[in-house]
C-alpha cells in the first residue's frame, strides 16, 4: 500500500509538470504563430490633409500610389500574360485579400511588396516584403531577420522612405505600436 501511494504521488506530480509545460508551450506557439503575416512588416501611416478621416479609404491610397506609378513609371513592375501582353503589375486583388501595391527599385534590382489598410482611424501602408528582380519567386519578409539581414532591411526601408514614400506629396510617418 505503501509504494502504491508512492507511486501515485509521483505520478501526479509528473503529471502536473507535463500539464505547466504544455501551458507553457501553448502561449508560446499562440504568441509566435497567432497568424498574422504581416505582424512584421513595417507600417506607415499615410496623412492625408485634404480628406477628412471618414474619406481615407483603402481605395483612395491605391488611387494615390497608383497616380504616384505613372508619374514615376520606373517604379512599376510590368508584367507579361498568359496571351503575351504587356500589363502594369499593380495590386488590389479582391476582398478576400488586402490590397497589394509592388514597387522595383531598378538601380538595386529589387522589387517590394506593400499592404495597404484603412483601420477605423488613419490608413496605413505596410512595407511587407522584398525580392530580387522583377520575378516573384523568393519573397523575404522586412523586418524578419531569419530572411533578410539587418542591413539589406534598413537600406529598403530608407530607399522605399525616401523614394516613394516622401515623392507622395502627402505626409507620412512611422506607426507606434501602441497606435
Amino acid at each position: 500500500m505503501k509504494y502504491f501511494i508512492l507511486i501515485i504521488k509521483y505520478v501526479g506530480i509528473i503529471a502536473t509538470l507535463c500539464a505547466v509545460g504544455y501551458i507553457a508551450w501553448a502561449l508560446w506557439f499562440a504568441l509566435n504563430f497567432h497568424g498574422d503575416t504581416y505582424k512584421d512588416a513595417e507600417p506607415y501611416i499615410i496623412v492625408l490633409d485634404n480628406m477628412k478621416t471618414s474619406e481615407v479609404t483603402g481605395q483612395r491610397v491605391i488611387d494615390l500610389f497608383y497616380e504616384f506609378q505613372c508619374s514615376y513609371p520606373e517604379y512599376r513592375i510590368i508584367g507579361i500574360n498568359g496571351k503575351g501582353e504587356k500589363y502594369h503589375n499593380f495590386g488590389d486583388i479582391g476582398e478576400s485579400y488586402p490590397d497589394l501595391v509592388f514597387f522595383y527599385f531598378k538601380d538595386i534590382n529589387k522589387s517590394v511588396s506593400c499592404i495597404v489598410e484603412t483601420p477605423v482611424d488613419n490608413a496605413v501602408i505596410k512595407l511587407y516584403a522584398v525580392n530580387d528582380g522583377v520575378i516573384f519567386r523568393k519573397w523575404r519578409r522586412i523586418n524578419n531577420y531569419k530572411e533578410i539581414t539587418r542591413k539589406e532591411n534598413r537600406e529598403i526601408t530608407k530607399k522605399f522612405e525616401k523614394e516613394i514614400l516622401d515623392q507622395l506629396g502627402v505626409k507620412w510617418r512611422h506607426k507606434r505600436w501602441w497606435e
